[in-house]
């Protein structure tokens, strides 16, 4: 089972909204992931699509929630870019901000990525 969103705001240190959308998934079928077949389920806007190979159809959401996925993909809600976010609650002492910001940012989604 997975959710459809995510609040992240429980398990991290940061203040404000973290809230995470479903927006992809894989899918194997299969009894090793080297062998069988995957494919995908996207979302655009409100409607959900099966992409197998040359094939890309509309499915309801109901169906995309009985899946036995491979991987989810999850894209966090609008960010308020004024206030800079601090992943970590400290700082690295002569680091460059916007660099740290985005590698902290990319770090952050590998980990939703890895327990989502």
């Amino acid at each position: 089972k997975f959710p459809l969103s995510l609040d992240m705001a429980l398990y991290s240190p940061i203040s404000g909204s973290l809230d995470y959308d479903l927006y992809g998934m894989i899918v194997h079928d299969g009894r090793y992931a080297s062998s069988g077949h995957y494919y995908a389920y996207i979302r655009d806007s409100s409607s959900w699509y099966k992409l197998d190979d040359e094939d890309f159809s509309p499915i309801s959401e109901q169906e995309v929630l009985k899946q036995k996925v491979y991987i989810l993909f999850y894209k966090r809600h609008a960010i308020n870019m004024e206030t800079p976010l601090n992943y970590f609650c400290s700082t690295s002492e002569g680091s460059n901000d916007e660099e740290r910001h985005t590698s902290q940012s990319i770090i952050l989604d590998f980990f939703l990525f890895l327990f989502s």
